[in-house]
């Protein structure tokens, strides 16, 4: 019987040399496998030349979908055929709004109007997403855009979906609604190639698992190995210390809509506090209001925010040069090799940070702010896109780092919350709420 997709000793042969594949793999129709790996094996390269898209470099091998190369498709049957959602869910929002972001497939396959409105409401209730589809989606929220990403994706009915992190930005019930909206697509015949690092999630959801390291697939002994590390023995941390920066009443904004109506925050030193809330909650924003970066008025001089999206932060020719860039501009000692040491990035540092994958992107970010020994330090779902073991070397070198300033981090992973904050913060209803710190399981 033929596959839904096949890769048949397919890969990616980069122009500096380096080789993704080349790995044989098929995907039956209805299935869920699930694509695993550590930051940076391979997964995005995986699903990119799954999907037969061209990129810096040269394929290896042959894709089929039914049996048939993708790349010899005419424009309007992709659409209908196969999906792929990237790690940068705003790389592939097109449309002013969300009602034309999900009809842009379905009109390309030449859709009837009165058969892509009927589709609106059904895939945006498959997705759970519940906004205006009048609303322009780069004002939504990463999850938010994570959802209208997948929605779009299967607005015109593909059998094949291709799925790269799309969790990594969604809320514990996002999460949980999303993956079981995915299984329902697979009951009715949808191949699912997904890969993910939020395995307590998404194993028991797969039918399959294959593991991906150093670019070919390995045995399911690497599955164990990758499992979450037990949290390390700290010292106590110290009580906090002096007030590093505050708000008292401040209104926070996205464009002409009012998320926090009122922001009273003490933030001291020592602090990690833990920021969280669902999606469209306002984390991100209030985390852009409290750098400068969307309000002009930062919350104390030096704060250094690693926003959702670090592609907006990285701009030098090396990761060598990133790290080096803001202490040089601060005048600042800095040792380069020690900070990317601690967040795993030694072999990467002659390499062009957007080359990275997009896990390793963010540890390079991390670690540039973090070079810069900040007073406060504002980032944006720092486990995104990170196996277990970069997680918690990002913990690590974090807490190391920032003991004498304080950091406040938005995630929706409440267990790395528990682990690594001294304080919780959740947004609720437009309010920050203290809650209790419950012990890490």
């Amino acid at each position: 019987m033929t596959p839904a997709l096949a890769l048949e000793s397919a890969g990616w042969r980069f122009d500096d040399g380096r080789t993704v594949g080349p790995i044989d793999l098929r995907v039956e129709a209805g299935e869920r496998l699930l694509l695993a790996g550590r930051s940076g094996a391979g997964k995005s390269t995986v699903l990119r030349r799954a999907a037969a898209l061209h990129g810096w470099g040269r394929p290896i091998g042959r894709v089929h979908v039914d049996g048939e190369d993708p790349s010899a498709w005419r424009p309007s049957l992709r659409p209908t055929r196969l999906a792929l959602v990237s790690q940068e869910p705003a790389d592939q929002m097109l449309c002013g709004s969300v009602r034309d972001e999900i009809a842009f497939g379905p009109t390309n396959a030449g859709w009837p109007a009165e058969r892509i409105a009927e589709t609106l409401p059904r895939v945006l209730d498959v997705v759970g997403l519940d906004v205006d589809p009048t609303r322009d989606p780069r004002a939504l929220s990463g999850g938010e855009q994570q959802r209208l990403a997948v929605a779009a994706a299967v607005a015109a009915g593909a059998r094949v979906l291709l799925l790269d992190e799309p969790l990594a930005q969604l809320d514990p019930d996002g999460a949980v609604a999303l993956l079981a909206a995915l299984e329902r697509l697979s009951a009715g015949g949808v191949a699912i190639l997904l890969a993910e690092h939020r395995l307590e999630r998404c194993v028991p959801w797969a039918t399959r698992v294959v593991v991906l390291t150093d670019g070919r697939l390995a045995g399911p002994e690497e599955l164990d190995a990758m499992a979450a590390p037990t949290r390390r023995t700290w010292p106590p941390d110290p009580p906090p210390g002096p007030l590093v920066g505050a708000t008292n009443g401040l209104v926070v904004r996205r464009g002409e809509r009012v998320l926090l109506p009122s922001v009273s925050l003490a933030i001291r030193r020592g602090e990690r506090i833990a920021l969280l809330g669902r999606n469209g909650s306002g984390k991100s924003t209030l985390l852009g209001t409290l750098s400068g970066r969307l309000s002009g008025s930062p919350i104390v001089a030096g704060v250094v925010e690693v926003p959702q999206e670090p592609d907006l932060t990285l701009f030098a020719r090396t990761v060598r040069d990133e790290l080096a860039y803001g202490p040089r501009d601060r005048r600042l000692p800095v040792d380069v090799s020690a900070v990317a040491d601690a967040l795993g990035l030694a072999h990467l540092l002659d390499r062009a940070p957007h080359g990275l994958s997009r896990g390793e992107r963010l540890r390079v970010a991390v670690a540039a702010a973090l070079s810069c020994r900040p007073p406060l330090l504002l980032l944006d779902e720092p486990t995104a896109g990170q196996d277990p073991e970069a997680v918690e070397a990002v913990a690590a070198a974090v807490r190391t780092t920032m003991s004498d300033g304080a950091v406040l981090f938005a995630t929706h992973d409440e267990a790395f919350a528990r682990r690594h904050a001294t304080r919780v913060i959740r947004i609720d209803a437009g309010m920050l709420v203290d809650q209790p710190l419950d012990p890490p399981r």
